[in-house]
């Protein structure tokens, strides 16, 4: 996972082939901080205004935001 603040986006990245396997779009300039669940099948991602979106990696969508 790479957060993209300029498109406001998340590249899934293949690591054995490092390459682009899929775009995720809708963040508020991502940061650099991702967590993944316990099960693999969510990641929890750090937008600009400090919100986190929760993402739903086998759909590849956001699945909702948490927000102060």
């Amino acid at each position: 996972m790479s957060g993209n603040k300029e498109d406001n986006s998340l590249s899934i990245i293949d690591v054995s082939t490092l390459t682009n396997i899929g775009v995720i779009t809708g963040f508020n300039e991502p940061r650099q901080a991702i967590v993944y669940s316990k099960n693999s099948k969510n990641v929890f991602v750090l937008n600009k205004d400090l919100s986190i979106s929760v993402v739903n990696l086998p759909e590849k969508k956001i699945i909702y935001s948490i927000q102060n």
